[in-house]
């Protein structure tokens, strides 16, 4: 468990994204993800990552373990996640959240409500920098697991006043969203596909498809760890439901800014591994 002070948020601060929140993006390269093996913090975090993700799938089952485990987090913590995060699950046209005539979007696999709350925060920077009183806006956040949707009902606070919450337990991949085909403008779902075998994730994919009209941002995993299903085929994916990557968005980043030795972040919470950040448009 890590406990963060006031110095290692001034630390993250430092990355620069109040200024450029896409700077992600232009730090990756192909050649840096070959050249972080050099890193000796990188090896070391990767290794233990792996064993940690070999004992899970050894002591419990994987898919009850999401639905189940006793996740609380107290505020603290929860904002220290939602800034670290933010390098690596960035507002990659998220600006289109913001635009008039957008009334719901939804967050699928929300977990603990800081990505959500970063949508909402985003959406009203927009405004903002338009010079615009804003609509009303109903953001839905569902997840597997009822403690994390307990928490992101006790952290998340709306940053206008047309803007509401709406948090409930769903399994997607099992029940469907409890909603009619395109109720949504937009949706997310960040780091789901990753811990889904094929069926369950076409499944998942099927549906957030359904009920959105516009766009799909998706966050995901792209590497091959235990337990994890890393995939390069979400084109094609996405094309079999009537959304497409091309018109949209489709970038690598590492999950924290590129160094040869040591990391940038002072929790040192994960490797500098490679996700996929994809904004996929309906056709």
């Amino acid at each position: 468990m890590f406990h963060p002070k006031d110095e290692d948020f001034d630390a993250i601060r430092a990355w620069g994204l109040d200024k450029n929140p896409l700077r992600a993006i232009e730090d990756y390269s192909p050649l840096k993800e070959h050249l972080r093996w050099l890193n000796p913090r990188q090896r070391e975090a990767a290794l233990e990552y792996i064993q940690a993700r070999n004992a899970n799938i050894l002591d419990k089952n994987y898919d009850n373990y999401y639905k189940t485990a006793e996740k609380p987090i107290d505020k603290y913590r929860w904002t220290y996640l939602k800034i670290r995060k933010a390098w690596y699950i960035l507002p990659l046209e998220w600006h289109r959240f913001a635009e008039p005539g957008v009334t719901r979007v939804l967050d699928l696999g929300c977990g603990d409500g800081d990505v959500t709350q970063r949508i909402a925060e985003h959406i009203v920077r927009c405004w903002n920098e338009k010079g615009y009183k804003g609509h009303k806006i109903e953001i839905y956040g569902y997840d597997l697991n009822k403690s994390r949707i307990v928490n992101a009902r006790n952290h998340c606070e709306s940053p206008h006043p047309d803007i509401s919450f709406h948090f409930d337990v769903c399994d997607v991949a099992g029940d469907g969203v409890p909603h009619p085909d395109k109720f949504f403008d937009y949706a997310t779902a960040n780091g789901v596909f990753e811990i889904m075998e094929d069926g369950p994730a076409m499944q998942f994919l099927s549906e957030i498809c359904r009920v959105t009209s516009k766009g799909v941002y998706v966050e995901d995993l792209n590497e091959r760890y235990p337990g994890g299903y890393p995939r390069d085929n979400f084109e094609e994916m996405f094309n079999a439901y009537g959304f497409t990557l091309k018109g949209g968005a489709d970038h690598r980043v590492f999950m924290e800014p590129f160094v040869l030795e040591g990391s940038l972040d002072p929790m040192k919470i994960w490797p500098m591994s490679v996700c996929r950040i994809m904004f996929a448009v309906a056709k």
